[in-house]
């Protein structure tokens, strides 16, 4: 891939050929999401119609009616969250299953020279890749999903308690696609360096172990051990790269969840004492925020987990462009007794017909 500009339209594509046929599970799945984000916002506006209860009426019917209502709605997003949970492990095993098919079928159809012409064993390496693609993609859509959609729905609920919120949701979200564009795309770029050079030192120890009886003399040996510090030196020089782009990143999104905690308790409580929001109000956007902004902080460790996933993808891709042998033409109507025939098949220029009775 040296010199190749890698960038999210390369990172959707193979994403959409590893993982595009088993998308009906992702998608159910994201559909749980967005049902549990919804349900999920029943605890901070139950808060706020508990604490308006309490300061109006002082009665404890409305409190065990809210607590009940509060209960049932939780243990149906207990039922979903399970629920989504099962439908990723089905995707585990259904992805699992279709890609060591579709592997063995590619490398029995291969073209025969491109085995033949070097040794290329190595590349079924990716295979392992095949694990992390397995529990990223779980990850991302229970861990990354959830966390955009809640955030989503919370920065649109709050919106609606006060002009502040909308401008302060808004600057909010403006920062955040600043920090991924800043750095996402020399993050992928890196993790598919990385990824590479993590199968340069298994491709280069295979190597040693097939053929270890050659490096027992001193000199072969001194050769073995440079050869091996020059692949772990550039899969160092690779890591701290690729650290680089995703550690700066990710201290940025916990720099943004310091300061818009500290930003949203100042101004809040500063729209309370000139009466422009109650008490509840502010408590149910301190809850909501609060969530989203412990989500924010959060991003950097799934984005990492994204990185890991277009690299994998990229390594499994390598199998799927295995040159493949031409397409065999359809088959004529083959005779039931068992007896040959040869319709217009050309060999070496010439031309054979002709039919052998079974027997």
């Amino acid at each position: 891939m040296a010199g190749e500009r890698i960038g999210w339209r390369a990172a959707a594509a193979w994403l959409a050929e590893i993982v595009g046929p088993d998308m009906p599970y992702v998608r159910l799945a994201m559909v749980y999401g967005v049902a549990i984000s919804l349900l999920s916002l029943a605890t901070p506006i139950s808060v706020q119609l508990l604490i308006n209860s309490v300061t109006h009426t002082a009665m404890p019917a409305p409190l065990w009616t809210l607590a009940g209502l509060l209960l049932g709605l939780l243990l149906v997003v207990a039922g979903l969250s399970a629920m989504r949970v099962w439908m990723m492990a089905l995707f585990e095993r259904r992805l699992f299953a279709r890609i060591v098919a579709e592997i063995t079928v590619r490398a029995v159809h291969a073209q025969n020279p491109f085995f033949a012409d070097q040794n290329r064993g190595d590349l079924f390496n990716r295979y392992f890749d095949l694990v992390v693609v397995q529990k990223a993609v779980p990850s991302l859509v229970i861990g990354a999903f959830t966390i955009v959609l809640q955030s989503t729905v919370g920065l649109i609920v709050t919106s609606f308690y006060h002009p502040f919120f909308l401008a302060f949701n808004a600057l909010l979200l403006l920062i955040i696609l600043a920090i991924w564009m800043l750095w996402s795309r020399g993050s992928i770029r890196s993790a598919v360096a990385l990824s590479h050079a993590k199968h340069d030192a298994a491709r280069w120890l295979e190597s040693v172990g097939g053929s270890n009886g050659f490096y027992k003399s001193s000199r072969h040996f001194d050769f073995a051990m440079d050869r091996s510090e020059a692949v772990t030196a550039t899969y160092v020089d690779r890591h701290r790269r690729y650290f680089r782009y995703s550690f700066t990143q990710t201290v940025a999104f916990l720099l943004l969840y310091a300061f818009a905690s500290a930003a949203l308790l100042a101004l809040g409580g500063n729209l309370i004492l000139r009466g422009e929001l109650s008490i509840g109000q502010l408590v149910a956007a301190e809850l909501i925020l609060s969530g989203v902004f412990y989500g924010v902080s959060q991003l950097g460790w799934y984005l990492d987990t994204l990185y890991d996933l277009v690299a994998s993808t990229e390594e499994l891709s390598l199998l799927y462009a295995i040159p493949q042998e031409a397409a065999v033409a359809a088959a004529g109507q083959s005779p039931g007794d068992g007896a040959i025939r040869l319709d217009g098949v050309v060999t070496e220029g010439a031309l054979f017909t002709f039919e052998l009775a079974a027997g």
